[in-house]
């Protein structure tokens, strides 16, 4: 087979199986087209293919064990088989288990890397774009929840992250807890806003107006700006339920029970939902309308009986 023919197999499908080659040299041909275009190492490459392998193995080591025990059930001698089966899991399970720790190491490199490889496998058609963007997402969701116990990793770990896939919601939602779990407020307010800006998405909106643990005054002035920017927002989006409700939690945080309870109500009016009953509920006690209070937990109740 021609150098050419070789190449073109390879790149017509990066994680070609390579059974037609002898030996089954397709498998380090792949190595090799992950060196040269997208700069994985080849080590890296060969580890990974070391682990298919031993991944085959477990799943051969579970067809004897169906075996066994299929044996076993029509009184057959399986002596032999059960022994071949305990040495082969005992020799697959220590090696999968040493070939995990080791790539475990190597696992930010690559979730780091994984965003670039997706659209590159996009571009060569290997994969739909969907899907691209899809492995990319869920690539950052883990790189950041790899930073979601350090404020400054985080926040460096979120520059790193290309402009494109900061307004990704997923990537935007994901990043925004963990600034609001690490009492960054701004920060998680600044990645919602930017990515509301490019795409509009019902769960931020939603998770817009949720607050981290701050002080009193801290908390209500986070509220007050965030309702500032959402109030902007319900003038383009005049019935958007989702928002309504987010401005009626707002509101809330800032104390505002009057627009608070004003916004929730219209919230329901565009469409009825369990948690702006329970809000309601709240705002009731917490305004001494004990009747009412009840009326809308019975009502948050029915809904989430239906």
């Amino acid at each position: 087979m021609k150098k050419s023919q070789l190449v073109a197999g390879v790149e017509g499908f990066p994680f070609v199986d390579g059974g037609e080659q002898p030996a089954r040299l397709g498998k380090l041909f792949r190595a090799e087209y992950f060196k040269r275009t997208y700069g994985l190492s080849r080590v890296w490459a060969l580890t990974s293919i070391v682990i298919e392998r031993l991944f085959d193995g477990v799943t051969v080591i579970f067809c004897l064990a169906v075996g066994l025990y299929l044996a076993a059930a029509n009184g057959q001698d399986s002596v032999v088989l059960g022994e071949v089966l305990i040495t082969a899991a005992a020799v697959f399970g220590a090696i999968l288990v040493a070939a995990l720790v080791v790539a475990r190491t190597r696992l930010s490199r690559l979730l780091g890397r994984f965003s670039g490889i997706a659209a590159q496998l996009a571009k060569r058609d290997a994969i739909a774009p969907a899907a691209a963007e899809e492995y990319a997402a869920q690539a950052y969701v883990a790189l950041l929840a790899r930073s979601a116990s350090d404020r400054a990793a985080l926040q460096a770990r979120w520059r790193a992250v290309p402009a494109r896939d900061q307004v990704q919601p997923r990537v935007a939602a994901a990043a925004a807890r963990h600034a609001a779990a690490l009492g960054a407020a701004a920060l998680a307010r600044d990645i919602i806003e930017r990515s509301l800006a490019a795409e509009w998405s019902a769960p931020l909106v939603a998770l817009y107006g949720e607050l981290p643990a701050l002080d009193a005054t801290e908390r209500a002035v986070e509220a007050r700006r965030r309702t500032e920017k959402a109030e902007k927002w319900l003038l383009e989006r005049p019935e958007d339920p989702q928002l309504l409700a987010t401005l009626g939690r707002l509101c809330a945080h800032a104390e505002l029970w009057g627009k608070a309870q004003s916004y929730f109500e219209a919230s329901l009016s565009f469409e009825e939902t369990r948690a702006a009953h329970l809000e309601l509920a709240r705002l009731a006690e917490r305004t001494g309308r004990e009747a009412d209070a009840q009326s809308h937990f019975r009502r948050a109740a029915e809904l989430s009986g239906a």
